[in-house]
């Protein structure tokens, strides 16, 4: 027992100090306003998400921009437990500030939202190894919504290309129409993305709000860590007291 509590201890404090370096390099990243976005450079904004184009998230069917749907297998057995068998993201939005916009196309891997994620319901526990289970998982992000956004932006006409190759993006038909004019319109240089590897954090918060929520994460799980391996080093020493303390027997 005194081994798990000194593994969950240290495994806390390896999790804080993870989240504590990425406070850190948060802080340091190169905040601009959304209008003065360069092309191929990592910049940091934060704006409000905007959308014409309302979606239907998979669980609880709630109006939103763009969601994450996760669905899991449940298997039983030696290993039993939940496992990811498939990611879909769908949408996008635009981020907007006082001084312009910017095109967002979230995927899997970049999202760290606040709103805690929504589990819908499982066709039950199966009680064998052959029978199979699902459920689906959520995340969104609403129209309105404060959003901050981490990466290197690209040209619109970077991403259309990748869409008219049909490329790893499942959006709604209606932005699909409104990306095709905006080409159309104003050109290739019309607008700047965040997408794929360019893409590396959307959240639902605020700048300032994320990197104080980034703060607390990491000193809670550092307190938290250094708690339980403390705890756990003194129950191991006081089990070992005796044993340290006897005298050979002869002495």
């Amino acid at each position: 027992m005194p081994a798990v509590g000194l593994f969950g201890g240290l495994s806390l404090l390896a999790i804080g100090l993870f989240k504590s370096s990425g406070a850190r390099a948060l802080a340091r990243w190169q905040r601009v306003q959304v209008g003065s976005l360069e092309e191929g450079r990592t910049q940091l904004v934060t704006g409000k998400a905007r959308s014409a184009v309302a979606v239907n998230s998979p669980v609880t069917q709630t109006p939103c921009a763009f969601y994450l749907e996760t669905v899991e297998e449940y298997t039983g057995g030696r290993y039993a437990g939940w496992n990811i068998i498939e990611q879909k993201p769908y949408g996008g939005f635009y981020v907007d500030d006082s001084s312009g916009t910017a095109l967002v196309l979230p995927g899997a891997g970049c999202l760290d939202l606040a709103k805690p994620e929504i589990t819908g319901a499982s066709d039950g526990i199966p009680m064998d190894t052959y029978t199979r289970s699902t459920r689906r998982r959520e995340q969104f992000i609403a129209a309105g919504e404060d959003v901050t956004v981490m990466g290197t932006p690209v040209p619109l006409g970077n991403l259309m290309g990748l869409l008219r190759r049909g490329t790893g993006f499942q959006l709604p038909p209606e932005l699909m129409t409104e990306l095709l004019n905006l080409e159309k319109e104003k050109g290739p240089t019309a607008i700047l993305c965040f997408f794929g590897s360019g893409l590396r954090t959307v959240t639902d918060a605020a700048y300032e709000d994320y990197l104080a929520n980034a703060k607390s994460s990491s000193s809670t799980y550092l307190q938290l860590g250094a708690i339980i391996t403390v705890v756990t080093l003194g129950m191991i020493l006081y089990t070992l007291k005796p044993l340290l303390t006897s005298t050979p027997a002869g002495y």
